[in-house]
């Protein structure tokens, strides 16, 4: 049995038997322990607050974290075209291997990949799917490590976060409207999660679970998503973080209908909206993502800039920065833990 125990989602059920498996949190791993069948754990176990990336191994060369990136971008490029077509969505054959040396990568550079995700998006409005796909898909994966999700839900995690807005593809005037929607069109975008499962599943078989992320992905705990509006316990859990890291990408980036949010704003407005999200995601988003990485440039409220030294473990919002350029504080490190009256307004890449 694997380490986190078995739902069955409510109806309507997936094409084939599903077993989605909760979020749990364990104090320490245990490779070789596992629950006896029938077993049930603690609900609500707590995050545990220590480094916000206990796993770094020396961080991955530059070269090779944009190789992997720019390999992904042509896939999906390719993947989201055929859905535009409404042509079915097969999977390139490399595409589970590709994966899995994203899965190994992410938890050893977090920080080179995380600058990728809140590195701001160009002028022109339209923020292509792909980038969209790839950013939520290591999102994901740093959630999934910290939740210390088995090599088997990581897996299917991150494969379903890169294919979730697949049924976005065919909409895609639509989504790039700059004015308000209409009644019917409002409703068309509501029922995507429908169609990228039916493109994935008619081209790809035996990806129960990751069929179920692409359908599940926009629900919210408080069943005030869609398409079919359910809640906690009917939705599975990895569509859980699939859901709160695609709500956190969304606002980092532009959309034609909306200005970007800083990431500060951005973990606002999740916390804001707190009903919306499984608590354990929200709480491990808020330790392991790190939305101003150390070497990333940031303007204060003071109006200085500053480089981020080092991140605060458990206040991703309030690291460590070293101001430069004139001024009495240049030079001196300075921790945002214990300066309230002084924020991060916007970051600079």
């Amino acid at each position: 049995m694997r380490m986190i125990d078995t739902i069955r989602p409510e109806a309507p059920p997936p094409r084939e038997t599903t077993r989605p498996v909760p979020i749990q949190v364990q104090a320490e791993p245990e490779p070789t322990a596992r629950p006896t069948p029938g077993s049930e754990r603690p609900p609500n176990l707590p995050i545990p607050v220590e480094s916000p990336h206990p796993e770094i191994h020396g961080g991955v060369p530059a070269h090779r974290r944009a190789s992997s990136l720019e390999k992904f971008e042509q896939s999906l490029t390719d993947l989201f075209h055929r859905a535009r077509q409404k042509e079915p969505a097969v999977l390139p054959d490399d595409f589970w291997l590709d994966v899995h040396e994203l899965v190994e990568m992410v938890p050893e550079d977090p920080d080179g990949f995380l600058a990728h995700v809140f590195e701001m998006g160009p002028d022109d409005p339209e923020w292509p799917l792909e980038h969209h796909a790839i950013n939520v898909g290591i999102l994901c994966i740093l959630v999934g490590r910290h939740l210390r999700l088995d090599e088997h839900d990581l897996r299917d995690l991150a494969g379903g976060a890169l294919v979730h807005d697949l049924g976005l593809a065919p909409l895609k005037r639509l989504t790039e409207q700059n004015r308000r929607l209409t009644d019917r069109e409002r409703r068309l975008i509501s029922l995507h999660a429908y169609e990228g499962e039916r493109l994935f599943a008619d081209a790809n078989k035996g990806f129960d679970t990751v069929q179920l992320i692409v359908r599940q992905s926009q629900e919210r705990e408080n069943g005030t998503g869609s398409p079919e509006k359910i809640s906690t316990d009917a939705i599975h859990p990895l569509s859980k973080i699939v859901g709160a890291c695609d709500a956190l990408e969304s606002l980092t980036h532009r959309r034609p209908y909306r200005p970007i949010s800083t990431p500060r704003a951005a973990i606002q407005k999740l916390l804001d909206e707190k009903e919306k999200y499984a608590s354990p995601v929200l709480k491990a988003m808020l330790t392991c993502i790190t939305p101003y990485p150390p070497g990333s440039v940031v303007h204060l409220s003071t109006g200085v800039r500053a480089r981020v030294k080092r991140v605060n473990a458990g206040s991703c919002l309030r690291p460590v920065v070293t101001p430069f350029g004139p001024g009495k504080h240049e030079g001196i490190d300075l921790d945002l833990m214990h300066l309230p009256h002084v924020w991060i307004q916007e970051l600079k890449g």
